[in-house]
């Protein structure tokens, strides 16, 4: 019999096995376990068991979504007005409607209850206080394409396409970053260097991220040695430590002067890969976030990316021998 209840203590093996069979719905799952779960996910300072609703089959979970809230303005604590279902993960034997629908109801009565007017469900724009640094690209992934009940399902109960979020990744030992005219004119005038470890700016940032290891780089003018731009990167926890670095991704990247725009961007990621690559670093990887089309906007199922417009997106992947790897949709709905 299906059943819904919130979070047990003992369920981390269980949602670690969860999560991990996620990769048969296409989302490339990095090694999760419940170590890593109790100090990126559970040990948040704001987690609380009722937002973590899991779904059983007689006693054996078999699916379970995260909900939360993100800032308020002043930064200072959680803002209950706007909520997010930050995952929906459900093992494949049970990726039902009825499982799909319970998780997503409950988790939306528990932030209503809580105040939320707007809930976004897999991720949202500054917004996701859980999940973060648990897959390729850092932030939570939107719903995989993989998963059309989901999809579905967030339909028929009013939610709306707002953003599609694309991870693109490349294998460091494999693959040497091109060398490209523009990179040589960029390289006459500029240099990245490294800031080692970065401190974290703000309440959030050290609600969400202090359990990570963020590092800093700068893209500096040779002339005046000024700052023109900044990128942080993210190092994803791993069964080994920290002391094996298997996978990073770019966290942010600041605005590039309009001389420099994407070239620049490119070049500093180009720079910062072989940096990551001389010290043993297996794989970096980076999301993308674009507005969904109104094509996919009002289609029941996501439009596959083979049949989207996505020139310019990120048109440094070719150039740096990045590879598509998971494509998901973040969707929005309003409540009054």
């Amino acid at each position: 019999m299906l059943r819904f209840r919130s979070f047990h203590n003992f369920d981390p093996p269980a949602l670690a096995n969860i999560w991990a069979e996620q990769s048969r719905f296409g989302v490339p799952c990095l090694e999760v376990t419940p170590g890593i779960l109790e100090r990126h996910v559970l040990g948040k300072i704001f987690f609380q068991r009722e937002g973590l609703v899991v779904a059983l089959q007689g006693s054996e979970p078999v699916g379970f979504a995260h909900a939360g809230f993100g800032p308020s303005q002043a930064g200072v604590g959680l803002d209950t007005s706007v909520g997010v279902i930050c995952v929906v993960a459900i093992t494949p034997a049970e990726a039902r409607k009825e499982v799909a629908e319970g998780l997503i109801r409950l988790c939306e009565e528990y932030l209503r209850g809580s105040g939320a007017r707007q809930i976004f469900v897999g991720g949202a724009p500054f917004v996701e206080p859980f999940w973060v640094g648990i897959c390729p690209g850092a932030r939570p992934p939107g719903i995989p394409e993989g998963y059309p009940v989901v999809h579905e399902i967030l339909q028929d109960l009013g939610y709306t396409a707002v953003q599609r979020r694309r991870v693109f990744h490349v294998c460091l030992q494999k693959c040497c970053p091109p060398i490209r005219p523009e990179f040589l004119r960029i390289q006459i005038s500029h240099v990245v260097s490294s800031m080692g470890e970065v401190e974290l700016i703000s309440w959030w940032e050290l609600a969400t991220l202090a359990s990570f290891q963020l590092e800093g780089y700068e893209l500096r003018d040779r002339r005046s040695s000024r700052p023109v731009a900044r990128l942080r990167i993210l190092y994803h926890d791993s069964p080994g430590g920290w002391a094996v670095p298997r996978c990073v991704s770019v966290w942010d990247i600041s605005e590039m002067p309009p001389s420099l725009g994407k070239e620049g961007e490119a070049f500093m990621i180009a720079q910062v890969a072989n940096e990551l690559t001389r010290r043993g670093v297996e794989a970096l990887a980076i999301q993308v976030q674009v507005p969904v089309s109104q094509q996919e906007a009002d289609s029941k199922v996501p439009v596959p990316v083979s049949q989207q417009d996505t020139d310019g997106e990120l048109p440094y992947c070719e150039w740096l021998g990045f590879l598509p790897c998971l494509s998901g949709i973040v969707y929005s709905k309003c409540f009054s």
